[in-house]
């Protein structure tokens, strides 16, 4: 998303013969499952691994699919993905 708003200001600058902006990434955190009840997350440098990080992971989704669906729609299947995560581990 960031990069594209760049970009965007840049083919304006370069028409109008301005300056281009450096593109500075912004700090990204990573969020990856390793297992049932577990995941990895990533913020900067610093690594947590268990149970905290799946929470957190489970909690992202809960939020996109709120985006994404009607309320309780959105509820359901967020709790029906969270019981197939528990049987799978």
């Amino acid at each position: 998303f960031d990069q594209g708003i760049i970009l965007g200001r840049n083919i304006i600058n370069t028409l109008e013969d301005k300056p281009l902006e450096k593109y500075r990434p912004k700090q990204e955190i990573y969020i990856i499952p390793v297992g049932g009840k577990k995941a990895i997350c990533k913020v900067g440098r610093f690594y947590f691994i268990g149970r905290l990080p799946w929470i957190l992971r489970r909690l992202v989704t809960l939020r996109y699919c709120l985006y994404i669906l009607p309320f309780w729609k959105a509820v359901r299947k967020w709790l029906r993905g969270n019981k197939i995560f528990v049987q799978n581990d």
